[in-house]
């Protein structure tokens, strides 16, 4: 390079962060004078470097998402708990939760602010992702308590919840009860989901949350296929997991130890969806990651912040949906 050449090359480069910390101020300088940076040049640049730093966080979340995926196979896939899988375990958890209901007089999922604050951003993205949920019939497949889908069902939706669980069963009813759920708009049905009779009106939108991290990939592969048989074709399936880059998620399986559930990635959850013959299958968060112990009033400004938008990545929960191909049959 020829010393002129170097020269302008140092001169554009001061140039460059000059308007950059100077863009981050707010005081950028015009060739004619005025203040405010209008030039051409200066906004060429200030987008290259907002589009340099997005890359770098990209590569950052997908190199995290990578090493997670093979953390999974490697680690946790190995060590599932069968008692999970099974009615007895469940019955024993819903049990401490009517309990819990019981004692207090209102329900865990609206007396804790963090959890409150989470089903209305769960209720807020499946009626955003599913272009209302008004006049729909929703299937949740494995519902446990089914709040979610009650929520859905408060704003028009008709739902169904299927869970092997009878005291998740008692819980829901209790729950529909509380919240003074219309009861032409929800059915109970107490039965293991991967049984099921597939009914002749089939669903607009099959879903589950929190199920299938609890059986293994070839199970897990199945029961997306039967929630497919259980939606009409054309229709959608919806499969709800937690976010293994989650630190909130991270820090509860070193608790209690691994093999409570078996955590995702983005591309698993998609690649599982696509084995199991969904159509258009895309992956977002629900949330934006925000600590539990956050006040209420603090967590709500994390969220809206530009800042907790940036950790969509290391959200709680993330969601996948797909589409029914139209020659589906009614069998999985």
């Amino acid at each position: 390079m020829a010393p002129t050449d170097k020269k302008a090359s140092t001169s554009l480069g001061r140039w460059y962060f000059r308007c950059c910390s100077e863009r981050r101020r707010g005081t950028c300088i015009r060739t004619d004078g005025n203040s405010g940076c209008a030039s051409m040049p200066y906004l060429v640049m200030g987008r290259i470097d907002k589009a340099w730093r997005s890359a770098i966080f990209a590569a950052v979340m997908f190199a995290l998402e990578k090493g997670a995926d093979a953390f999974i196979h490697t680690v946790i896939r190995k060590n599932v708990r069968p008692q999970e899988t099974e009615a007895g375990y469940w019955d024993r958890h819903w049990d401490r939760q009517r309990e819990d209901f019981r004692q207090h007089g209102v329900p865990l999922e609206t007396r804790d602010a963090w959890w409150k604050n989470l089903y209305d951003e769960m209720a807020d993205h499946y009626e955003h992702a599913l272009d209302g949920v008004a006049g729909k019939r929703i299937c949740e497949l494995g519902a446990g308590s089914g709040f979610a889908s009650l929520l859905l069902a408060k704003r028009g939706a008709t739902i169904t919840l299927v869970d092997f669980s009878p005291n998740s069963h008692a819980y829901a009813k209790e729950l529909a009860s509380y919240y003074s759920v219309p009861r032409e708009r929800v059915a109970f049905q107490l039965q293991d989901m991967l049984s099921a009779a597939v009914p002749t009106d089939r669903a607009d939108v099959v879903w589950n949350c929190g199920v299938i991290e609890h059986y293994a990939w070839p199970d897990a592969v199945r029961m997306v296929r039967t929630m497919a048989a259980h939606a009409k074709p054309g229709g959608t399936v919806m499969v709800t997991l937690p976010n293994l880059l989650s630190p909130e998620l991270i820090y509860r399986m070193c608790a209690e130890g691994k093999g409570t559930e078996i955590f995702f990635s983005h591309r698993m959850l998609r690649r599982l969806m696509e084995e199991a013959g969904l159509q258009n299958v895309r992956v977002a968060p629900i949330n934006y990651w925000v600590p539990s112990f956050l006040p209420h009033a603090w967590a709500n400004r994390m969220r809206r912040s530009s800042f907790g938008r940036r950790l969509a990545g290391l959200c709680w929960l993330f969601n996948g949906i797909g589409t029914v191909p139209n020659d589906s049959s009614a069998h999985p």
